[in-house]
């Protein structure tokens, strides 16, 4: 085999990321985890929310200042804003202080 063309140079790369024993839907440390719909509940208030506007989800990404595929993320549930994650973590941090504060 000739070694100095690409194909040869990526063989032992190819064959380390190869295991016949690992089974379709599995990773290298076991079973992969189903991805989660990360905020479905936002989303579904957002579509609503712009459909109630009659805007379409370019207009929505325009008002926005974010590109369409943003808003598409957004109302399928498969990303959230990063402002909603910041506030999500907001409201956990204020309730373990409260808790704190309150002797619990």
């Amino acid at each position: 085999m000739n070694t100095n063309t690409p194909a040869a140079a990526l063989a032992p790369v190819a064959a380390a990321r190869y295991d016949p024993a690992m089974t379709p839907g599995q990773g290298r440390d076991g079973p992969r985890k189903p991805r989660a719909k990360r905020s479905t509940a936002f989303g579904r208030k957002l579509t609503a929310e712009r459909r109630r506007r009659g805007w379409t989800q370019e207009q929505l990404a325009e008002k926005l200042g974010v590109d369409l595929k943003s808003v598409q993320r957004w109302e399928s549930g498969a990303a959230a804003p990063k402002a909603l994650a910041d506030l999500e973590a907001a409201v956990v941090v204020r309730r373990a202080l409260d808790a704190f504060l309150a002797g619990k």
